[in-house]
């Protein structure tokens, strides 16, 4: 017992410095910058059809401030979720490995290492997906775990979603891949869709209204940089894109709906 709760708190607060690394490394990429470039200034290098307008990014203010919640909540800091122990030990070491995945993707990113970037997003992804499937399995959640907790990462992992269809578009295009002879808005067209599915997938299945929302913001993104830089030269990305976010809205929004006349 007395060794579990000291892993706990080891846990707790390798968490808590894992969060600061990774707010620590994000802010100097883009002020130093590291490697010369922002990360803006990378994705422009390789451009594409289904990277959003540069304003879509601005999620990730909102995601670390839920992440911050979940440092906070997860060291004891604040109130409501099992003084943060029944959460650490259901996530264990996920969210430092994530958290690693995600300064290293950094570098290799600023150091247009595109092909090894692509790595690193996958193992943030596939640890988002662990610390998600663990918290969903999780019995008994008060409301300052789902706010807290639950929350902070559906956004994370929403944006993930979207961001590892970016960074392998982007790998793609560093090498110049010909999509099969296919026309690149049509591929755009299939990745919009599949992103859509997906977060319909987790809308039905996990009532995951904040997972939805965010693709629908990164599908925003999307249709803004078509209608203003692209000016509506690629008609099929303008009209998928629109009737994604329009279907995503409407599915939360009705989600919502019977959520509470359940209830």
């Amino acid at each position: 017992m007395k060794r579990r709760t000291a892993v706990s708190r080891l846990l707790q607060i390798l968490n808590f410095l894992a969060f600061v690394l990774v707010i620590v490394v994000n802010v100097l990429a883009n002020r130093i910058p590291i490697g010369g470039r922002t990360t803006g200034e990378i994705a422009d290098m390789y451009p594409n059809l289904f990277t959003p307008a540069g304003f879509a990014f601005a999620i990730w203010g909102v995601i670390y401030l839920g992440l911050a919640l979940f440092a906070l909540c997860q060291a004891g800091l604040l109130p409501g979720v099992n003084n943060g122990r029944a959460v650490v030990r259901d996530i264990g070491w996920l969210f430092i490995l994530s958290s690693l995945a995600n300064v290293s993707w950094l570098f290799a990113w600023h150091y247009d290492m595109i092909i090894v970037s692509v790595v690193f997003m996958l193992l943030l992804l596939i640890s988002l997906i662990g610390i998600y499937q663990r918290l969903q399995n999780r019995d008994t959640v008060s409301g300052a775990e789902k706010w807290f907790v639950r929350v902070p990462f559906s956004l994370y992992f929403g944006w993930i979603s979207v961001a590892t269809i970016a960074n392998i578009t982007v790998a793609l295009v560093s090498v110049n891949w010909n999509g099969f002879g296919i026309s690149p808005q049509i591929w755009t067209v299939v990745v919009i869709l599949v992103a859509d599915l997906l977060a319909l997938l987790f809308l039905a299945r996990y009532s995951d209204v904040w997972y939805a929302l965010v693709i629908a913001w990164a599908l925003f993104g999307v249709l803004y940089r078509h209608l203003t830089f692209f000016a509506g030269q690629y008609p099929g990305v303008v009209y998928t894109s629109l009737l994604s976010i329009v279907v995503l809205v409407l599915g939360v929004v009705l989600k919502v709906w019977r959520n509470r006349s359940l209830t």
